[in-house]
């Protein structure tokens, strides 16, 4: 094509030499510009005609079927969307941008316990459950049974991925029951239940929403969670969400009828969603108010939000979703910490420096003791919703008998719960819960440039893995709520170089094979990043599976790697 300016695409008007009369200037006037007189009247019809259709009394986007329920007026439900019309798993298309308009707020979703397919679990032998599978056809009351959509595989970006093997045989298992045993998390019938989890984050930010709905439907996404394998999801969220409940309209391009709806009103779905595709969901508690990462004072409160707003909103979740029986765990806080100095924070102030687990030199401090808050939180939420596994993480420091800090990662110190272990008045339903992190994420004081897996797994021994020896009423599972690694390059997946991440990282595989009680949470299944302070909305997501379109795999090799702890799981 040529250019602006080129011979093919240049206009010439070319000049009369005769002298013209003013009837033929006035025809020739009126023939030039009759053109320009028609796009006038054009856009000025589309001015005035097209706010009024699109104006501020538009009708909103229809529902999903299971966010609108019968109300008292009579008014009718939106028609149920067929399973197909579920968008294939491509880039390609670009949905078209949402309406704005919020003048109506679909009801929220039905609770009932009698609307709930059951789930299905692989069954080891030796009794031991593996992840969770589709709903079998559910029939809602008064209606036809009805099939769960299936999702498009994902292509990775290298080679395929081999699918998880299926030629075990299956069983039911009500999600509502599970609980614990020793250091277990077992269901109703006293299988062993390894929660094999992903993080799906976002809602703990300003977005108030999980992070790809821009990209993908989000049912699209839940099913990419099962079709991978993972057996559940840990939600993350803020106090602020719950209590300030905003609209949303940003960053749901991929889905319309979400547009508008309340932050809650999205989480109903998204939640319900989860129990139709059988998911379990663990709710995690990321921080006060909404952000990037852990709250910066390392405590469960803040003066806006402080502790009592705090369990009042565990109140309310565990209320609003004990009917859902995939909301199956509370993670009561994000990552507390300490925040001070390392090594110098015991003479510093420890017991003023961010959380701490139990007395130092027989001093406590109720306003840093994280857990009898735990076990206030914990027993609040229990009481509205006894089904709940409660998951308690740990601390960063903990002074050593010898006085001196033991320092690990935020969330990851438990070594406290060796020495002052959290009691729930419902026994049987405590899990503790550490994160782990490798030199990627940052240094350490104990890394050492020799270090090796035995000195990896010592670690993991020192911090959280000695309370597997637990039995008696003080025994309870461990969970690693996070862990991850970059997806740019095999070293960060698989490494032999001494104090590598790929090293740490198949050592913590290793050590998960070798425990297949230990259930575990990869962060994350984020493609892209979702906002907050210290990030930029859709930039690509380093420690993420997808890709930044949310439609691949960004490391088949890491994704094998998480695989492989499988087997292992299901051997018992």
């Amino acid at each position: 094509m040529t250019g602006l300016g080129g011979d093919s695409s240049r206009l010439t008007l070319k000049r009369h030499v005769v002298r013209k009369t003013p009837e033929r200037v006035r025809t020739e006037t009126t023939r030039l510009f009759r053109p320009l007189l028609v796009l006038v009247t054009l856009a000025a019809f589309v001015a005035l005609v097209v706010p009024t259709i699109r104006g501020p009394h538009a009708q909103q986007p229809a529902a999903p079927p299971h966010l609108s329920t019968p109300s008292s007026t009579g008014q009718k439900s939106p028609a149920a969307r067929p399973a197909s019309t579920l968008p294939p798993l491509t880039a390609t298309d670009t949905p078209p941008a949402p309406s704005r308009t919020a003048t109506d707020t679909p009801p929220a979703p039905s609770r009932t316990a009698t609307d709930t397919p059951p789930f299905i679990v692989t069954a080891a032998p030796g009794g031991m459950a593996a992840s969770a599978t589709a709903p079998a056809a559910h029939a809602p009351a008064g209606g036809e049974a009805t099939s769960l959509p299936t999702a498009t595989p994902i292509a990775p970006t290298d080679t395929p991925v081999p699918a998880l093997a299926t030629s075990l045989p299956t069983a039911t298992m009500p999600m509502g029951a599970l609980h614990t045993e020793g250091t277990r998390v077992v269901d109703a019938q006293g299988r062993t239940v390894t929660l094999a989890t992903v993080n799906w984050y976002g809602a703990e930010g300003p977005d108030y929403i999980p992070g790809g709905l821009d990209k993908r439907p989000y049912m699209d996404i839940l099913l990419t969670i099962r079709t991978l394998g993972f057996n559940s999801v840990r939600l993350p969220f803020s106090d602020e969400l719950v209590e300030r409940n905003p609209r949303v309209y940003e960053h749901l391009q991929a889905n319309k009828s979400l547009v508008g709806l309340r932050a809650l009103e999205i989480m109903d779905v998204i939640l319900d969603g989860a129990r139709r595709a059988g998911i379990m969901v663990i709710l995690d508690n990321h921080r006060s108010d909404a952000g990037w990462s852990a709250l910066g004072n390392g405590l469960w409160y803040t003066q806006q939000y402080p502790e009592s707003h705090w369990i009042a909103d565990w109140v309310a979740l565990a209320t609003r979703y004990r009917d859902n029986p995939a909301v199956v765990g509370a993670d009561l806080r994000n990552e507390p910490h300490s925040n001070g100095p390392g090594t110098e924070i015991l003479g510093l102030g420890y017991l003023r420096q961010g959380a701490t687990w139990g007395p130092y030199q027989g001093v406590s401090n109720p306003a840093s003791d994280w857990r009898p808050a735990a076990e206030r939180a914990g027993n609040a939420a229990l009481r509205a919703n006894p089904h709940l596994l409660i998951i308690v993480e740990g601390t960063e420091i903990y002074p050593r008998p010898d006085g001196a800090p033991d320092i690990y990662w935020w969330g990851g110190n438990l070594r406290g719960a060796m020495d002052y272990p959290v009691h729930l008045d419902l026994p049987g339903h405590l899990v503790y819960s550490a994160h782990e992190y490798g030199p990627r994420m940052h240094s350490q004081r104990w890394f050492t440039p020799t270090m090796g897996e035995e000195d990896w797994f010592n670690q993991f021994e020192a911090h959280w893995g000695s309370l597997l020896a637990r039995t008696g009423p003080d025994a309870a599972p461990v969970w690693i709520g996070e862990f991850g690694t970059p997806h740019y390059g095999p070293a960060q997946v698989e490494d032999t170089q001494p104090a590598s991440q790929g090293q740490w990282f198949t050592a913590l595989v290793d050590y998960l094979k070798a425990h297949p009680s230990v259930g575990w949470s990869f962060w994350a299944i984020n493609g892209t990043i979702s906002g907050g302070a210290n990030a930029r909305y859709g930039k690509p997501e380093t420690y993420g599976l997808l890709t930044p379109d949310w439609t691949r795999i960004a490391d088949p090799l890491l994704l094998n790697k998480l695989r492989s702890i499988e087997p292992a799981q299901l051997t018992g």
